[in-house]
Order: structure tokens, then sequence, then C-alpha cells
């Protein structure tokens, strides 16, 4: 049986370029949106993006440990005719890793930002499913839920079944 882990990781980062790719064409202004129905929406993707640049930050730091360890382990080799040696590829690497770790950090912070942002924004498309007439609660940072913002059941629970209305927070 495959695990995740045992994937070609190569082929996975190309998926996660194409899943970027066709999001950057369900979002276009030039063919009228087609994939955002409404304001919540692009709450639940700035999330999605928020995360996925929290990913990024990990899988680069992966990335630069393990070459590290592949510098350490003298697994490394010069290029024939090449102009850097394994080690300073590496520290180049490197740098170029921990810029690339602080922008996705950077990007999360601010993809945190606008999420927050839009909450102060009633729309229509941000009623509870069961009943219509009420707007759905916005997902607090509930110790019993463990949930980030926008990331809880809550907006897209019926009210009635919601596991946020027996909060110990909101009582």
């Amino acid at each position: 049986m495959s695990s995740p882990l045992d994937e070609d990781v190569p082929a996975l980062a190309r998926v996660a370029a194409q899943a970027v790719s066709v999001l950057n064409d369900a979002t276009a202004e030039s063919v009228d949106y087609p994939g955002l129905t409404g304001p919540s929406d692009t709450e639940a993707v700035m999330s999605a993006l928020g995360r996925l640049a929290d990913g990024l930050q990990e899988t680069v730091a992966h990335l630069d440990d393990y070459l590290s360890e592949q510098l350490r382990e003298h697994r490394l080799k010069p290029t024939p005719g090449g102009s850097q040696t394994p080690e300073s590829a590496v520290a180049s690497a490197h740098s170029a890793l921990t810029e690339v770790r602080g922008a996705a950090a950077h990007m999360s912070r601010l993809l945190n930002t606008a999420e927050l942002a839009m909450l102060a924004v009633d729309s229509d498309d941000r009623r509870c499913p069961a009943l219509p007439c009420l707007p759905c609660l916005p997902c607090l940072p509930c110790p019993v839920l463990s949930c980030p913002v926008l990331s809880c059941p809550v907006l897209s629970c019926p009210v009635l079944s919601c596991p946020v209305l027996s909060c110990p927070v909101l009582s």
C-alpha cells in the first residue's frame, strides 16, 4: 500500500503548481470569476492560501535541511566545468530558501489579515443552510474546536447541529 510519503515529491510539487494555475483561472476577472459565487468564497480561498503559505514554509525548511544533510554526507559533487563548490551552492540555496520562508510567512500573515477584514462585511452568501433567515456565525478561536478562523464547521453546518452553539466560549 502506498503512502503519500512514498510519492514522487517533484510530481507532487508539479500537482500543487497546477492546482494554483487552475485556481488562477477560476478566479479570473477576464472570465467573470467563474469559481467565486460570493464574498465568503474569497474568505475560504484566502484561508486555504494562508494554509498553503504555512505549508510552504515547512516544505522549504525540509528542502533546506535535506540539502544540508546531503552536503554533510558528501553526496554532492561539483558539476563538471561548474564554478561553484557544493558548499557554496548549498550556502546560496540556504540563503534563498531562508528568504522564501520569510516571504511565505509574510504572505500567510497578509492573507489572514485580509480574511479577517472580510469578516466585518456581511453578505447574502454567508447564510445558515438550515435557517437562511439567519447569518452563519463566524468561527471564534474556540479552544473546544481548536479551529482557525473560517476553517470552522460553523460556516457550513446547519445551526441546529452546530458544535459552536454548545461552545463554552459563546456561553
